[in-house]
């Protein structure tokens, strides 16, 4: 039998504070470890064995898949990384926290950028150092 599993990454301090994170690579809290672990155990209770984990390019995707699969017993998955499947790149945005973008743009625009995929988020500058 084939299983399929998608997890998001465990929280990070600017998720836990409502900032815009994209691509901006933050660590793991310890919540957001013990989440990761939670997935693990769930994921073993599905099967204890996987045979490839995804994660983006981004630290805190591959810490998320290290602490989910000290969870799981069997071999090790083959681990693959890719920025495809890194976080929507948020723009302008990075790092701003969503109440202070919403009173400026309002609370759609915040969650079109934030969950849509028809708005594009404001472009960083091109001298901007990112």
């Amino acid at each position: 039998m084939t299983f399929l599993a998608l997890v998001r990454h465990g929280e990070t301090a600017w998720n836990r504070s409502g900032r815009f994170t994209g691509w901006a690579d933050r660590p793991l809290t310890a919540k957001g470890q013990e989440d990761a672990r939670s997935a693990g155990r769930a994921l073993k209770a599905v099967t204890p064995s996987w045979d490839v984990v995804y994660t983006s390019k981004l630290q805190r995707a591959a810490d998320t898949a290290a602490f989910a699969l000290e969870e799981i017993s069997g071999p090790a998955p083959i681990l693959i990384a890719d920025w495809r499947l890194n976080e929507r790149h948020v723009g302008a945005l990075e790092g701003a926290l969503h109440s202070d973008i919403a009173s400026i743009h309002g609370r759609p625009a915040v969650e079109h950028w934030r969950w849509g995929w028809n708005h594009r988020p404001p472009a960083v500058a091109a001298s901007d150092p990112r």
